[in-house]
């Protein structure tokens, strides 16, 4: 599984703009996940020496120009399930700006406007996304729709 670890280290160093000294230094190992799909691409776990460097990694992700890598934090199948409900719950809320996992797993949610002066707000269980998005509402409202549905008086 050599070829792996070699692959991945030219993608961060092509895609991402690290050094190639850097990598060798930091990256610990690679290993392949699940079946090869259609296109021939199979996921790939990579694994890191430091966790500096894996912030380095997430941050530089946005810099990233293949569609085709993505990184994404390891999440227990409790906490993806939970991303993926609140993902799913939050689909049609128009103050919800995005639900995402951070690089170190924490799960958190980014309004479209302030509530009580920040934007980003954590969550770890159900009934924490529950009392948050009571939050987001009364302080902004929950949809478009409220403010501006087309149907109003004149």
């Amino acid at each position: 599984m050599k070829w792996n670890e070699n692959a991945a280290k030219k993608s961060f160093k092509e895609n991402f703009g690290l050094e190639e000294e850097e990598i060798e230094n930091e990256f610990d190992k690679a290993h392949r996940v699940g079946p090869v799909f259609n296109g021939g691409d199979q996921k790939t776990i990579v694994k890191f020496k430091s966790h500096k460097f894996k912030e380095k990694v997430f941050k530089e992700k946005k810099t990233n120009q293949d569609e085709k890598i993505k990184i994404k934090p390891s999440l227990t199948r409790r906490r993806n399930d939970l991303l993926s409900y609140a993902r799913d719950l939050c689909e049609g809320h128009v103050n919800i700006h995005f639900v995402f996992a951070d690089c170190h797993g924490n799960l958190k949610i980014r309004t479209r406007d302030r509530v009580n002066n920040r934007f980003v707000f954590g969550f770890n269980n159900e009934l924490e996304l529950s009392s948050l998005l009571v939050k987001v509402d009364k302080t902004i409202g929950s949809y478009r729709d409220d403010y501006n549905t087309g149907d109003e008086e004149s």
